[in-house]
């Protein structure tokens, strides 16, 4: 029987788990020496596996960090070159978009930013380790391994099953969820498509394609997911990038659009003892437009109405009283709003100057 092998170096070959080599074959080999040199069950040790392979791969996530920094720091300056080499492709002009891609890629050269190596060598080793992970937990629970069965913890203690309450699929996609919310792996913003799409698309797919998989694989998955997680805070503290010497996180400056303020003036009353407020109707004829704040005129054939009559008296009333305090208001809502358009005009310079500067330096 299964239950007679002993639990040694090798033990997984013996059952039939032979994946010759490559990712597959790295995980076993990784996940059997970790389970019979530490002698912790199989569910601890598919944990401190995917702890191990997150540290050897944080090297590589660290430069994908920074280069992600770099690149969203850069966005003012390739955003511009990607929109003319996007027109010249539009108007079938070849050396116009080749010209624009070559300056798009010198200024990523100038940075020593690599985007393919650097942002994606990360990712792209994690996915193979897990790939192969996700193909040994699944052949371990098909045989299944005579320790799944009770190698799990708390709830779900046979691993070669599903988790009978499918609690490890809605925790692995709440991970994912707040991978997706933080910024990603990186730590680095996400464009808003994308962080929809990542925040609510890849968790509904988690929890679609995980329900019905073995305990030892979901618990593969969460702990992925939550070291995600951990490692997406990370690079978000400012603490830490200093420490790493990663590239601060670049913050875009928030243009406030124009806004459309109205401007009034408190004119002296004229004295209006013995003449009773008229109400005049707006006039439909092209031309000037009545003055508002000016003293009614008299109309024989009409009399104020109750609501005219008291909106006549309040406004006297206010412009009595509050004369000067409105005008000391109007200057002060003038006075920040020259202030205000002062400093979007100096922002809007500076950066149009930066742009033109970083132009005329990539074209000598």
């Amino acid at each position: 029987p299964l239950s007679s092998v002993p639990e040694t170096i090798g033990y997984l070959k013996s059952l039939g788990l032979d994946y010759g080599w490559g990712p597959t074959a790295v995980a076993e080999w990784l996940l059997e020496h970790i389970h019979v040199w530490s002698g912790m069950p199989w569910g601890l040790s598919i944990l401190a596996a995917a702890f191990t392979v997150r540290v050897g791969c944080f090297y590589f996530y660290v430069q994908g960090a920074d280069t992600t920094a770099k690149m969203r720091a850069l966005k003012p300056i390739i955003d511009p070159l990607n929109a003319r080499m996007k027109m010249a492709l539009n108007a079938g002009d070849k050396e116009g978009t080749m010209r624009y891609r070559r300056e798009s890629q010198k200024v990523y050269k100038d940075m020593g930013i690599r985007p393919i190596r650097h942002v994606f060598a990360g990712p792209v080793l994690q996915g193979l380790l897990g790939f192969g992970a996700f193909r040994l937990s699944r052949g371990m629970a098909d045989i299944p391994v005579p320790g799944f069965l009770d190698g799990g913890m708390l709830w779900f203690t046979n691993l070669a099953i599903p988790d009978p309450i499918y609690l490890l699929p809605l925790l692995t996609a709440g991970a994912v969820h707040m991978v997706a919310r933080v910024g990603g792996e990186t730590g680095a913003p996400l464009q808003p498509i994308q962080k929809k799409l990542m925040m609510y698309g890849l968790p509904g797919l988690t929890i679609l394609f995980s329900w019905w998989l073995p305990a030892a694989t979901q618990l593969t998955f969460l702990a992925g997911s939550v070291l995600s997680l951990l490692q997406a805070l990370i690079f978000r503290q400012p603490r830490i990038r200093q420490a790493l010497n990663l590239t601060p996180l670049y913050k875009p400056p928030v243009i406030r659009p124009p806004t459309i303020e109205t401007r009034f003036a408190v004119r002296p009353q004229q004295p209006t003892a013995g003449r009773k407020p008229v109400y005049q109707a707006p006039s439909s004829s092209i031309g000037t437009a009545p003055d508002p704040l000016a003293p009614p005129q008299q109309k024989e054939a009409e009399k104020p109405g109750f609501a005219t009559k008291l909106f006549t008296q309040a406004r006297e009333a206010a412009g009595d009283m509050f004369p000067d305090a409105l005008v000391r208001m109007t200057q002060s809502q003038e006075k920040q709003r020259r202030q205000r358009l002062k400093k979007q005009a100096e922002l809007y310079e500076a950066r149009r100057q930066a742009q033109i500067d970083e132009e005329r330096r990539y074209r000598k």
